[in-house]
């Protein structure tokens, strides 16, 4: 019964830490491109539109850490009443919309 309650765990871990990870997807798709990407543009790399810092986004990764760290400082160590899965979500969102 343990095993299963590790893999339920598991399982639960990799959920919260795909919160922040979806909440920049959606944010940088939906709001900040206008739902428009340019796949010319991705391979080519002209104009160096998705370039950003040697073709990595560091504010992205920055704002995936601090919502994976803060869903699972909320679900594990001092768990939410509510739970942490919105709050991860929208915390993530914002601070990839404030960028």
């Amino acid at each position: 019964m343990e095993s299963k309650n590790n893999s339920i765990m598991n399982k639960t871990l990799y959920f919260s830490l795909f919160i922040s990870v979806i909440a920049v997807f959606l944010v940088d798709y939906y709001i900040l491109k206008k739902s428009r990407y340019y796949a010319e543009e991705i391979i080519s790399g002209e104009r160096k539109v998705y370039w950003y810092q040697g073709g990595v986004n560091l504010f992205a990764y920055i704002a995936y850490l601090g919502g994976a760290l803060f869903a699972y400082y909320f679900t594990y160590v001092q768990p939410l009443a509510t739970g942490a899965t919105v709050l991860t979500f929208l915390l993530t969102a914002d601070a990839i919309w404030q960028r």
